[in-house]
């Protein structure tokens, strides 16, 4: 009897670790780090319900903004979908983040901060350049995403190297 208590518990142990694995391997994510040394906040412009595609610009709420990720944190967006699928439902193979100063939240409406754009960061990803950072997408940008997300500095290159 006891013997056939033990073979249970042992049964149940490893089906649930075995469904968990199942379970975390079913979704897909997008890590989000914040290298700074202030909190910040995100949007994720994923369209729908959830605001605005790219290249539209802000949404009229700020009621999907991920809040407070505090320095040196991170965060993740996770979903049952593939990323293929969302992007297939974008107008554009563009995946566009906004990320912005939670201090710049506080002090100003969220008016103001569209009308006057008050925008720490814009990323304009596209799926291969999501696969490219294993879909973990720092703040300030890494050197790896310069070439897309940081064009001013090479327009600023070419003009000091003429």
């Amino acid at each position: 009897m006891i013997m056939k208590k033990k073979l249970l518990i042992i049964g149940i142990v490893v089906f649930l670790i075995s469904s968990c694995k199942y379970f975390v391997e079913y979704f897909n994510e997008i890590w989000f780090y914040n290298n700074t040394k202030h909190s910040i906040a995100y949007y994720f412009a994923l369209g729908g319900k959830y605001g605005t595609y790219h290249p539209d610009n802000l949404p009229d709420t700020a009621a999907y903004l991920f809040r407070d990720i505090k320095s040196t944190d991170s965060t993740c967006i996770l979903t049952r979908r593939t990323w293929e699928d969302f992007f297939k439902d974008f107008p554009s193979d563009t995946l566009s983040i906004y990320i912005f100063h939670t201090d710049t939240l506080d002090k100003y409406s969220w008016k103001e901060i569209c009308e006057d754009y008050l925008v720490l960061k814009r990323y304009d990803l596209s799926l291969y350049d999501l696969k490219k950072l294993k879909f973990q997408v720092p703040y300030p940008p890494s050197q790896t995403m310069y070439p897309w997300v940081e064009p001013d500095f090479f327009v600023y290159l070419l003009m000091i190297s003429h």
